[in-house]
């Protein structure tokens, strides 16, 4: 059974969960995984996208020359990210609540919706249209990307964290061709290195490394 997630080809074995889902389509545990990283990412996402906007009223220029993009265009991309993401919430709400005929999240607000969603994950990965939900989520994550940083943003997976009994993935967030920002070395779950503790982390992640083909030896 292939991943029905959009653009993976990656095996979706359920088996190994212990429980063989209601319906097709399944989804891979790392498609999974990306859902919920997204899902606890969004409420910074919308922070940051108002954030954004509160100079607007006074930066009249589109695009600061060799700075972060500013002005009318920058306010439309991240209105429209931000109005996209609550609706998107929102809808899956409602749709939660309905079938699962349990009670709606108090606030209609990012933060609040985000943690009712996490609460009945399983269920909507696992529900006919769990695909849907999932690009869904992954569609507005990355438009609010798009509109803070530009299209050009990518993110790149750097390996396990390592910090001690952290399960989460590192990943810098970047642009084609542009060195990593700093501040964007950050964990999934939380972690983050400065410009300052960069080579400390990469010393530790060739350590891991070394440790890990030892074993292997042994």
């Amino acid at each position: 059974m292939v991943c029905a997630a959009r653009g993976c080809d990656r095996a979706a074995d359920r088996r190994s969960r212990g429980q063989a889902p209601p319906v097709d389509p399944w989804l891979c545990v790392r498609c999974r995984r990306r859902v919920e990283v997204d899902l606890r990412r969004l409420p910074v996402l919308y922070a940051e996208c108002e954030q954004a906007l509160v100079p607007s009223s006074w930066m009249l220029t589109e695009r600061v020359s060799g700075g972060r993009r500013t002005g009318p265009a920058l306010d439309e991309a991240v209105m429209a990210a931000r109005s996209d993401m609550l609706a998107v919430l929102a809808s899956w709400s409602g749709l939660v609540a309905e079938r699962r005929r349990v009670a709606r999240p108090v606030r209609r607000e990012v933060g609040d919706l985000c943690r009712y969603l996490l609460r009945h994950l399983d269920w909507l990965l696992d529900h006919d249209g769990g695909a849907d939900f999932a690009a869904e989520i992954v569609a507005v994550a990355d438009q609010a990307r798009r509109a803070l940083h530009g299209p050009a943003t990518v993110r790149r997976v750097l390996g396990a964290c390592v910090h001690a009994g952290c399960e989460g993935e590192m990943y810098a967030m970047s642009g084609s061709g542009e060195e990593v920002r700093p501040t964007d070395v950050q964990c999934d779950r939380g972690h983050t290195w400065p410009p300052s503790r960069w080579l400390e982390l990469f010393a530790r992640m060739n350590q891991d490394q070394v440790s890990r083909r030892i074993k292997e030896i042994r």
